[in-house]
């Protein structure tokens, strides 16, 4: 079955499930800690069992999580093992900043005054 992801993602029913979900999960990452805004694109919410392998899961949301940006590259890129043992001992500092170094806030230089 071919599946057309773009008429998916951009369906009124993935939209508000979507929308549960980050709210379901407190617009935190589960891997990480990462805490957002409602209004961030810096989410996503992911399928843990991809749509091409089981297509009738896709709106199942104990198949879903929030993962951020820097997250769902690294679980799509086949590093996710990694960054899950890292995120099982509370994956932020008191701060709110993520612990794990190569995390995509980590990574951002700042200037004197804080930018």
């Amino acid at each position: 079955m071919k599946i057309d992801y773009r008429a998916f993602y951009q369906s009124r029913e993935w939209r508000q499930l979507r929308n549960t979900i980050l709210q379901r999960d407190h617009y935190t990452c589960c891997m990480c800690g990462f805490k957002s805004v409602p209004s961030s694109r810096l989410l996503v919410v992911d399928h843990i069992v991809e749509i091409r392998d089981d297509y009738s899961r896709r709106l199942d949301p104990s198949n879903l999580r929030v993962l951020c940006l820097h997250c769902n590259e690294r679980r799509h890129s086949g590093r996710a093992g990694a960054a899950k043992r890292r995120a099982g001992s509370g994956g932020v500092a008191a701060d709110g900043t993520p612990l794990d170094s190569h995390h995509l806030w980590n990574q951002v230089e700042v200037d004197d005054d804080g930018f």
